[in-house]
């Protein structure tokens, strides 16, 4: 299996311990043992594994929480996929958590299962077992505008936005395989969609049209164009210094810390108030978690 489409899992399930329910304080503690993504230590981490397992008990609502860590897929991996069916039939979650601010598809997700199969990635496939299942499907990220201050009130708008689309250009063109006429299509569909999330912000200088990220791709980067910036520019583990992004990935390793740090307080409170969940998130996220989890949860060996 090409390394590229290999999943590691690592799963997390818990029975609640037998305190109170946790209160805010209690997950804003374990919280602080995030890791945050550009310290993590890589050499913890196996890239050859496919499954990795972790078990908490807990002891007083008996419920339980699957984590599931992989690495992005945008083809059907069988492996991945057979283990997320069995894990959410086995477990007939409350919620099942997935890596998509916008899971309006949730809806339309077809019932063919060969269908489902054939051409959805992870997210999608989790979520149509989560429909099979009765599950309610929930997502993993923090509201786009909250998280679009943050970064704004950081980094500035201008620079916040100009980058986050560069990295959709990126993306299509490397993981999509989409040309660079056909890209600009892409950008400005993501433009069109996040300048009401920016409206709902303070922020007045972001980006707001292909022109202007154009504009302002060329003042802050003038040897490329907009859609040309190598993919390591926004990988979170990387500093902008090894790049030579000037702040690109500093900009997208503080998106990552944010994102993982609401991701662990909705998923750890959902379970403390006796949700069975399943969870799907990228390996990275799940890996700076676990120190976090391992605080606020007792493994059981």
């Amino acid at each position: 299996m090409n390394i590229k489409n290999k999943a590691a899992i690592i799963i997390l399930t818990a029975i609640l311990p037998n305190i109170a329910l946790a209160k805010p304080q209690q997950i804003n503690t374990c919280a602080a043992k995030i890791i945050p993504i550009k310290t993590y230590d890589y050499s913890k981490h196996d890239s050859d594994n496919i499954w990795l397992e972790k078990k908490y008990k807990y002891q007083q609502k008996s419920s339980k929480l699957t984590y599931i860590g992989s690495i992005h897929i945008n083809k059907p991996e069988p492996e991945l996929f057979y283990k997320i069916r069995d894990d959410i039939a086995e477990i007939k979650p409350d919620f099942v958590y997935v890596e998509n601010d916008d899971i309006s598809w949730f809806d339309k997700l077809t019932s063919d299962q060969d269908y489902a199969m054939k051409n959805y990635h992870e997210t999608r496939y989790a979520g149509f077992w989560a429909k099979k299942n009765g599950a309610k499907l929930k997502s993993l990220e923090p509201p786009q505008e909250e998280l679009l201050q943050y970064l704004a009130n950081k980094y500035g708008a201008r620079k916040t936005s100009t980058i986050l689309y560069m990295r959709t250009a990126a993306t299509m063109r490397d993981r999509f395989g989409v040309k660079n006429d056909e890209i600009e299509k892409y950008v400005t569909n993501e433009i069109n969609k996040y300048n009401p999330i920016w409206a709902k912000t303070n922020a007045k200088d972001n980006v707001k049209s292909l022109d202007e990220l154009k504009k302002a791709a060329k003042q802050y980067f003038p040897d490329i164009e907009y859609y040309e910036a190598p993919n390591g520019w926004f990988d979170p583990t990387s500093s902008s210094k090894q790049t030579g992004s000037k702040f690109a990935n500093t900009i997208i390793s503080a998106a990552s810390d944010y994102r993982t740090k609401y991701m662990f307080k909705n998923i750890s409170q959902d379970v403390l108030d006796g949700k069975n969940i399943v969870a799907i998130v990228g390996m990275t996220h799940l890996e700076v978690q676990e120190d976090a989890f391992d605080c606020l949860f007792k493994e059981v060996k």
